[in-house]
Formats: C-alpha cells, sequence, structure tokens
C-alpha cells in the first residue's frame, strides 16, 4: 500500500456533551511499507478521509531496544490543559465495558496535526481488542467533553496493522547480504575468519546493520591485516550505519565476544540484517 503522507488533520471541532467527530466519508486504513531494515519500515492505522489530511485517530507503529508499540494519537477535548500535560483517557463502550489509559495532551495552538491526546500502547492492549467487538467508542479525558469514535471495519486494518508491527521486515523485499568468497569449499559463516580481509579502500559503500535477534550483537570490522577493530554493540532491535567499503568484512559476536557470522560488504548493498541466532560455546 502507499504510505500515509505525515500531514495529519487540526481538530477544530464543535462539542457536545458526547462530541461524534465529522464522520462524513471516514474509513480505517492500514499503511503498511516494509523494509529489510526495520526501523526503515513504515506501518500505521488511520481513521479519517482517504486522500485527506482530516482524521480522527492515527496509530503508528514504533520500533525500539525494549520491543515494539503503537504511539497512537487521537482527536480530544484537551479541557484547557497544555501540551505535554498527563491527562488519563477513559474509553466505554455504553454497555459497561471500557478502559483507562494514561497519556499526553499534545497539538494545543498548533496549525496542523492531532489536538488531543497522545498514548504509547503495547500491541496486546485491550483497547485494540475493545475496538474490535464494538461499533462505537466513546471516550474522553477528566473535565472533557467527550468523543465518539465509530469502529465499524477496523477488525481487518487493525488486525492487519499489529501483524506488521509485530514483525516489521515480513514480507519485505529480501537483501542480498554477507555473501563472501569462498577459498575454501568447505569454508562458511566464522569458518571464514582468518581466510577474508579488507582487500583495499577504492570503493565507499555505506550499510546499515540492522541487529534482527532477541540478544545482544557485537560488531568488529577485519582490518586490512586481518587484526578486528571493535565498531560498536547493538541491543536487540538496534542497528548501526557505517561508512565502509566494498571487500570489507565485518564478524558479528555474541556478548562474550563468540563469533556468530561473517558479513563482507558488496556494491550496492546498503543493509545487513544479524540474523545469526545465539550459541552455547559452554560456561564463560
Amino acid at each position: 500500500m502507499t504510505r500515509l503522507p505525515l500531514i495529519l488533520a487540526s481538530a477544530a471541532v464543535a462539542l457536545s456533551s458526547v462530541t461524534a467527530h465529522a464522520q462524513q466519508g471516514y474509513q480505517w486504513q492500514d499503511y503498511i511499507d516494509l523494509a529489510q531494515n526495520p526501523f526503515e519500515s513504515h506501518v500505521s492505522l488511520v481513521y479519517g478521509v482517504p486522500e485527506t489530511d482530516d482524521l480522527q485517530f492515527f496509530a503508528s507503529c514504533q520500533i525500539g531496544a525494549g520491543g515494539t508499540y503503537a504511539s497512537v494519537q487521537i482527536v480530544a477535548d484537551t479541557a484547557g490543559l497544555p501540551n505535554g500535560a498527563p491527562v488519563s483517557l477513559s474509553f466505554t463502550d455504553g454497555a459497561g465495558a471500557g478502559t483507562i489509559l494514561d497519556g499526553t495532551i499534545i497539538g494545543v495552538n498548533a496549525e496542523f496535526g492531532v489536538t488531543g491526546v497522545e498514548l504509547a500502547l503495547e500491541l496486546e492492549d485491550g483497547l485494540f481488542n475493545l475496538m474490535r467487538v464494538r461499533d462505537v467508542l466513546s471516550y474522553a479525558i477528566p473535565g472533557g467533553q467527550g468523543f465518539e469514535i465509530r469502529t465499524a471495519g477496523v477488525a481487518g486494518p487493525l488486525d492487519s496493522f499489529l501483524t506488521a508491527c509485530a514483525d516489521p521486515v515480513a514480507g519485505a523485499a529480501p537483501v542480498t547480504g554477507g555473501e563472501l568468497p569462498l577459498p575454501a569449499s568447505d569454508a562458511h559463516g566464522c569458518e571464514m575468519l582468518g581466510q577474508v580481509l579488507s582487500l583495499n579502500g577504492n570503493q565507499p559503500q555505506q550499510i546499515t546493520l540492522a541487529n534482527m535477534t532477541d540478544g545482544y550483537r557485537g560488531v568488529l570490522w577485519v582490518d586490512y591485516n586481518g587484526d578486528f577493530v571493535d565498531i560498536g554493540g547493538l541491543n536487540a532491535g538496534e542497528s548501526i550505519t557505517i561508512d565502509s567499503y566494498v571487500t570489507h568484512p565485518f564478524m558479528i559476536t555474541d556478548g562474550p565476544g563468540n563469533c556468530l557470522e561473517v558479513m563482507v560488504t558488496t556494491a550496492g548493498q546498503s543493509t545487513f540484517a544479524i540474523t545469526a541466532p545465539g550459541q552455547f560455546f559452554g560456561n564463560e
């Protein structure tokens, strides 16, 4: 799908005790653009008028070392509170079910963007389940007038959003990387150490290494003499961009420094996904 332009609606809305946002033409849509480097993936869920900046709800997938979560911006009455003020946003389905979530005020006096509340939600948050089973939800902050959001039709786009956010590289075009010249027919992976080194610095190639495993990984450059130069460490989900050269090898290690895989920078290769799982090397 096409990616949503990052221009959001300003909230100029007439309020009543429970206000239904002007929802003529509103639809639920997911926008998913996956890349081999998860930090270049864009995954969002929107409730608004397609191809416009008129929206009520905007969720974007956020990827970090601690895992993924959904950043949700929703139009709401801010009750005169300033930007950054902590608030509780209450949702109810009118039949006794609901949830209360902690968030912050955003967009006050802004010309563009959502004026309302921003929430940081786990992908398993109960609000998403509530959205699936009810066609209309009411919500408000303490002292603020209420809004309604219509959730009919959200199930498909919501499931696509949560699935893509949970695995932001699934379905992305594969990247050819880490291919090594084979000086011996049985050499592979870390067996290449001692047989590969940086050959020259004639052809610059910037490359981003993304840690797609569930643990810490170290990155070491194999220099022109075959010696190791520490480049840095990556926690799960983190990435590092290196100004390198074609033919330059890198060793990927676990925390104690054991080699797990080796890659060599190739022409046109801008990303490399670190995927080799950890191994047990005995007590260390």
